[in-house]
């Protein structure tokens, strides 16, 4: 569950829910909002559901602005079993952006990194002109195809306009287990974002391998 809260004291909660009943285990995207005078929040909406495959635990994130612009990044997936006992499952990912205002709907506004790759450690923030920055780390495939390690990426969104291309921050982790514990993001303006990333496992020369190793990224294009 992420909460932001606003100077004028609103609030806006976003979870990760997995309903009780249903014909298939999937994680809902489920948001609430307290308006700045209000003494309960609303109706929880639900904007999203995808597959128990990880995606929606590990990748959830809301950025709240300070005239109440609102950014939510969430992982969606989709599953699709094996057709023969030997086969592998296979997997669809996708991170989702939703974005909107205090008291208004949200809607999804973009997909990022959509392919068999999971991700991890998903972040956002935005300001109030409308600027998002979006970061993640994804699994990175070894010679024989299985993931060795993460990388960290971001993404950078300006106000009306579309996300750029991801750029890989340049640090690959060492270890099978790596992972974006956190991510925390900033939005500067149009032209300036920052990244600080607090990667489990992290190899030379964030970490020894057996701890935890910090990485800034400006992203000033």
């Amino acid at each position: 569950m992420e909460v932001a809260i606003a100077p004028n004291g609103a609030a806006v909660i976003a979870q990760s829910v997995l309903p009780k009943d249903g014909p298939s285990v999937r994680f809902e995207l489920r948001v609430l909002q307290l308006a700045p005078d209000g003494t309960s929040f609303g109706a929880p909406v639900t904007l999203a559901d995808s597959c128990d495959c990880g995606e929606a635990v590990e990748n959830l994130d809301l950025a709240l602005a300070p005239g109440g612009r609102i950014a939510i990044l969430w992982g969606d997936g989709a599953f699709t079993p094996a057709a023969e006992d030997l086969d592998e499952p296979t997997y669809h990912n996708v991170l989702e952006v939703f974005q909107g205002t205090l008291g208004g709907a949200l809607k999804r506004t973009a997909q990022l990194a959509a392919g068999p790759r999971g991700h991890s450690g998903g972040g956002i923030a935005t300001d109030d002109a409308g600027n998002v920055l979006a970061g993640w780390g994804e699994g990175v495939p070894g010679a024989s195809g299985a993931i060795v390690g993460s990388r960290y990426v971001l993404a950078l969104k300006r106000a009306g306009g579309a996300f750029g291309a991801p750029e890989d921050v340049g640090w690959k982790s060492g270890g099978a287990g790596s992972s974006a514990s956190t991510m925390m993001l900033a939005v500067l303006g149009p032209r300036r974002a920052v990244a600080l990333i607090d990667a489990f496992d992290a190899g030379p020369p964030f970490g020894d391998g057996s701890g935890h190793g910090v990485l800034v990224s400006r992203l000033d294009p």
